[in-house]
């Protein structure tokens, strides 16, 4: 059979002994984190009870966005433990005889259940619009849904100087008619933690120096909003035709496709995007990987890139790997250009035509899904 090998999908900055394990040595400083959760979690208790919330409120904690110029926004081990930490505070205040009547269930970011961490991984739109996108729960099961989402952001103030955490809110589940009675957004203080030790400041930047730079385009499609329901996708083992389930990792050498199942007839594109390719960031193609190749599909099951063709991992092995489709109503413009090494890839300038044309069709005729899978 013959095959595309691709390097490995989407890398993130870490190994995965980093981002899964925390180990001493890239834990922030206990000093620095409980500051931050000691001044959000005061806040916390206070509009906790100052607001109209349910009995048994369940609130999912998203990683945290990294801001910065020139930056993207995929989720970050310090963006992560950040988000965690905070989570793993409101749950010691919720025990709290104040707050203890609102029999509070906080859902925080955790590498140990890969469904929970596939959902928050996806949300690498902004999360005020993202909490509103019904596609975020389009395979999950109604007993997982929150009634609020923790959102947040850090940036690193100057030379690693300081960190700012802000823009913390408790957003309602906009989709959920049985909250409408309830309050839309709960906004929680700012904190802020000036570093005067430089193991503090190591350790930061050990979990957050590496992100990787992206192009504004790439960006641009990255972030796309959708509304469409009409394509679900899942990695398959080429031999077997078997879904690759969220506790399995893909391996290196081995071969996969996609498996889309579309209700109506689109234009289906696959794409992914690696972080610290040594040869620039580029945006891949998984399908179609030819200029002028059909990529009408008609309703049913597809497997992607095509029959006679499969996708790799390869080495390095990467601990995350990204994937984006996109099956649209309307054709759009694609022109796919090759690296010295062979690979095809959408360029920033074809990718900004690329989003430009997506983003003037209606959102319920573009459904965009992204997955994200390990990688050993």
């Amino acid at each position: 059979m013959k095959k595309i090998l691709l390097p490995f999908l989407f890398i993130l900055s870490f190994t995965i002994e980093i981002f899964a394990q925390f180990d001493a040595d890239s834990l922030p400083p206990i000093a620095v984190m409980d500051v931050i959760t000691w001044s959000i979690g005061r806040s916390f208790k206070k509009e906790i009870r100052n607001s109209k919330i349910p009995v048994g409120c369940k609130i999912y904690a998203l990683p945290f966005r990294c801001e910065r110029a020139g930056i993207d926004t995929f989720k970050t081990p310090l963006g992560m433990k950040i988000s965690a930490e905070l989570s793993f505070k409101f749950k010691r205040l919720a025990q709290e005889r104040k707050l203890k009547k609102f029999n509070l269930n906080i859902v925080s970011p955790d590498n140990e259940n890969k469904q929970l961490f596939e959902l928050m991984a996806r949300n690498v739109t902004p999360p005020e619009s993202m909490a509103e996108e019904s596609e975020f729960w389009k395979n999950v099961s109604q007993g997982q849904r929150p009634d609020y989402y923790m959102v947040g952001k850090y940036e690193i103030i100057g030379d690693y100087k300081a960190v700012r955490v802000s823009q913390v809110e408790l957003i309602k589940d906009a989709l959920n008619p049985k909250l409408k009675e309830f309050s839309d957004k709960i906004t929680l203080s700012d904190s802020d933690f000036d570093f005067e030790d430089e193991i503090e400041k190591e350790a930061f930047k050990k979990m957050d120096g590496a992100v990787g730079n992206i192009d504004e385009a790439y960006a641009r499609l990255v972030r796309l909003n959708s509304k469409g329901q009409f394509a679900s996708i899942s990695i398959v083992d080429e031999k077997t035709e078997q879904p690759i389930s969220l506790n399995s990792d893909l391996k290196v050498g081995k071969g996969y496709q996609l498996k889309v199942d579309l209700m109506q007839d689109a234009y289906l594109y696959a794409f992914y995007y690696e972080s610290n390719d040594l040869t620039g960031n580029k945006m891949y193609m998984v399908f179609p990987f030819e200029n002028g190749q059909k990529n009408f599909m008609k309703k049913g099951v597809n497997m992607l890139p095509d029959d006679e063709n499969v996708f790799s991992p390869s080495e390095p092995a990467a601990n995350q790997v990204f994937i984006k489709l996109i099956a649209s109503k309307k054709k759009l413009p694609l022109n796919i250009s090759v690296s010295p090494e062979g690979f095809k890839y959408l360029s920033p300038e074809n990718c900004l035509r690329f989003v430009t044309a997506m983003e003037k069709i209606p959102a319920p005729e573009i459904d965009s899904n992204n997955l994200i899978r390990g990688v050993e």
